[in-house]
Protein backbone atom coordinates (compact mmCIF):
# COMPACT_ATOMS: atom_id res chain seq x y z
CA UNK A 1 0.00 0.00 0.00
CA UNK A 2 1.40 3.53 -0.75
CA UNK A 3 1.27 6.02 1.87
CA UNK A 4 1.54 9.79 1.85
CA UNK A 5 3.44 11.97 4.29
CA UNK A 6 0.74 12.61 7.25
CA UNK A 7 1.65 15.66 9.43
CA UNK A 8 -0.71 16.37 12.79
CA UNK A 9 -0.61 19.28 14.83
CA UNK A 10 -0.69 18.63 18.64
CA UNK A 11 -3.51 21.20 20.30
CA UNK A 12 -3.55 21.86 24.74
CA UNK A 13 -5.96 19.07 25.68
CA UNK A 14 -8.47 20.60 28.23
CA UNK A 15 -10.18 17.02 28.28
CA UNK A 16 -6.71 15.73 29.34
CA UNK A 17 -6.06 18.67 31.79
CA UNK A 18 -9.65 18.10 33.80
CA UNK A 19 -8.27 14.63 34.07
CA UNK A 20 -5.35 15.19 35.22
CA UNK A 21 -6.61 17.54 37.96
CA UNK A 22 -9.30 14.44 38.60
CA UNK A 23 -7.12 11.90 39.45
CA UNK A 24 -5.04 14.13 41.77
CA UNK A 25 -7.54 15.63 43.73
CA UNK A 26 -8.96 11.82 44.62
CA UNK A 27 -4.98 10.84 45.12
CA UNK A 28 -5.18 14.03 47.55
CA UNK A 29 -8.51 12.90 49.08
CA UNK A 30 -6.44 9.62 49.75
CA UNK A 31 -3.88 10.92 51.77
CA UNK A 32 -6.44 12.68 53.75
CA UNK A 33 -8.13 9.42 54.69
CA UNK A 34 -4.89 7.36 55.20
CA UNK A 35 -3.53 7.34 58.34
CA UNK A 36 -0.04 9.17 57.65
CA UNK A 37 1.90 11.56 59.92
CA UNK A 38 1.86 15.04 58.95
CA UNK A 39 5.39 15.23 57.62
CA UNK A 40 4.78 12.55 55.28
CA UNK A 41 1.26 13.56 54.61
CA UNK A 42 3.22 17.37 53.81
CA UNK A 43 5.45 15.31 51.80
CA UNK A 44 2.87 13.37 49.67
CA UNK A 45 0.97 16.58 48.76
CA UNK A 46 4.23 18.36 47.60
CA UNK A 47 4.73 15.37 45.11
CA UNK A 48 1.33 15.23 44.12
CA UNK A 49 1.37 18.80 43.56
CA UNK A 50 4.94 18.62 41.71
CA UNK A 51 2.91 15.62 39.64
CA UNK A 52 -0.15 17.77 38.62
CA UNK A 53 2.30 20.67 37.66
CA UNK A 54 4.41 18.63 35.31
CA UNK A 55 1.34 16.84 33.93
CA UNK A 56 -0.61 20.22 33.16
CA UNK A 57 2.59 21.63 31.44
CA UNK A 58 2.85 18.74 29.33
CA UNK A 59 -1.19 18.83 27.97
CA UNK A 60 -0.83 22.12 27.64
CA UNK A 61 1.59 22.64 25.86
CA UNK A 62 3.22 24.97 27.94
CA UNK A 63 6.81 22.73 28.74
CA UNK A 64 9.16 23.09 26.00
CA UNK A 65 9.85 19.07 25.38
CA UNK A 66 5.71 18.81 24.97
CA UNK A 67 5.31 17.38 21.78
CA UNK A 68 2.92 20.01 19.35
CA UNK A 69 3.63 17.90 16.28
CA UNK A 70 3.73 14.43 14.86
CA UNK A 71 5.07 13.79 10.90
CA UNK A 72 5.23 10.57 9.02
CA UNK A 73 6.80 9.98 5.70
CA UNK A 74 5.83 7.46 2.92
CA UNK A 75 8.06 5.28 4.47
CA UNK A 76 6.92 4.97 8.09
CA UNK A 77 9.68 7.17 9.03
CA UNK A 78 8.53 9.46 12.01
CA UNK A 79 9.29 13.31 13.26
CA UNK A 80 8.22 14.69 16.59
CA UNK A 81 8.46 18.78 16.90
CA UNK A 82 8.51 20.17 20.07
CA UNK A 83 7.14 23.17 21.52
CA UNK A 84 10.45 24.99 21.90
CA UNK A 85 11.10 24.47 18.28
CA UNK A 86 13.32 21.63 17.69
CA UNK A 87 12.27 19.00 15.39
CA UNK A 88 14.09 15.34 15.37
CA UNK A 89 13.74 11.75 13.82
CA UNK A 90 11.94 9.71 16.12
CA UNK A 91 10.91 5.51 16.12
CA UNK A 92 7.11 4.32 16.74
CA UNK A 93 7.78 1.68 19.57
CA UNK A 94 5.37 -0.88 19.49
CA UNK A 95 2.72 -1.38 21.59
CA UNK A 96 0.69 1.81 20.76
CA UNK A 97 -3.02 1.36 22.42
CA UNK A 98 -5.30 2.21 19.08
CA UNK A 99 -9.06 3.14 20.05
CA UNK A 100 -11.55 5.19 17.75
CA UNK A 101 -11.67 7.78 20.96
CA UNK A 102 -8.08 7.75 22.06
CA UNK A 103 -4.44 6.75 20.97
CA UNK A 104 -1.10 6.79 22.63
CA UNK A 105 1.94 6.54 20.54
CA UNK A 106 4.99 5.88 22.35
CA UNK A 107 8.34 7.08 20.66
CA UNK A 108 11.61 7.02 21.19
CA UNK A 109 13.78 10.20 20.51
CA UNK A 110 18.10 10.12 20.20
CA UNK A 111 17.78 10.49 24.20
CA UNK A 112 14.59 9.79 26.08
CA UNK A 113 11.00 8.49 25.19
CA UNK A 114 8.22 10.56 24.44
CA UNK A 115 4.42 9.66 24.32
CA UNK A 116 1.85 11.38 22.76
CA UNK A 117 -2.02 11.24 23.64
CA UNK A 118 -4.55 12.19 20.39
CA UNK A 119 -8.06 12.65 21.76
CA UNK A 120 -11.07 14.58 20.11
CA UNK A 121 -10.06 17.66 21.16
CA UNK A 122 -5.88 17.76 21.02
CA UNK A 123 -5.66 17.05 17.36
CA UNK A 124 -7.68 17.37 14.02
CA UNK A 125 -10.13 14.16 14.04
CA UNK A 126 -9.90 13.50 9.99
CA UNK A 127 -6.24 13.08 10.46
CA UNK A 128 -5.96 11.06 13.68
CA UNK A 129 -8.66 8.61 11.76
CA UNK A 130 -5.95 8.53 8.68
CA UNK A 131 -3.51 7.87 11.22
CA UNK A 132 -5.61 5.16 12.66
CA UNK A 133 -5.93 2.93 9.49
CA UNK A 134 -2.27 3.96 8.53
CA UNK A 135 -1.43 1.99 11.72
CA UNK A 136 -3.73 -1.08 11.21
CA UNK A 137 -3.03 -1.37 8.09
CA UNK A 138 0.57 -1.11 8.40
CA UNK A 139 3.41 1.26 8.80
Amino acid sequence: MVWTRQSIRVRPSRALAAYLILIHGVAAVGIVASPLSVSLAFASYLLLGASLVLGLRRVLLLSPGAVVGLTCDRNGGWSLALADGRVFVAKLKPGALIHPRLMVLNFRGPRRGFNVVLIDDNADQDEVRRLRVRLRLGR
